[in-house]
C-alpha cells in the first residue's frame, strides 16, 4: 500500500513541477482607432461586461493553432445578444488579457477581451 501512495505522490509532484500558468503583457495595437467623447446624453449603454475569448494549442512549444484577437472580438459581439448591424456602437473600457495554461507537453494560450458596449445617439 505504501508503494502505491509513493508512486501517486511522485506523479502528483511531477505534474505540479511541470505545469503552471503564465501571463504576458499586452502591447499597444495601432488598428482602426477613433476617438469620441462620451459626454452628457450622446450615448446609451447597451450592455456592460461583455466578454469574448479565443484559445489556441501548442505542443512542446510549437503553435498548432493560435488564439485570435479577431475571434475574441467576434465572440464579444455575439455575447451582446442583440443585432448591432447598422447601429453606431462602440466598445468602451476595453481590456485584453493573454493567459497560457502550461501542462507537461502542451499549453493552451487564451485571449480574453472584455468591454462595455455603448450606442451613440443624437444629442437632444
Amino acid at each position: 500500500m505504501m508503494k502505491i501512495e509513493a508512486v501517486v505522490a511522485a506523479a502528483a509532484t511531477g505534474l505540479i513541477l511541470f505545469s503552471g500558468c503564465a501571463t504576458q503583457p499586452v502591447k499597444g495595437t495601432a488598428g482602426g482607432l477613433t476617438q469620441t467623447t462620451l459626454a452628457g446624453n450622446n450615448y446609451k449603454i447597451i450592455k456592460t461586461g461583455v466578454k469574448g475569448e479565443s484559445t489556441g494549442f501548442k505542443f512542446i512549444g510549437i503553435p498548432i493553432t493560435s488564439p485570435s484577437e479577431a475571434e475574441a472580438k467576434a465572440n464579444m459581439n455575439a455575447a451582446v445578444g442583440e443585432d448591432l448591424t447598422g447601429r453606431a456602437i462602440g466598445f468602451v473600457n476595453q481590456t485584453e488579457d493573454r493567459h497560457s495554461l502550461w501542462l507537461i507537453l502542451f499549453s493552451i494560450p487564451k485571449i480574453t477581451m472584455t468591454a462595455d458596449v455603448v450606442e451613440f445617439v443624437d444629442k437632444k
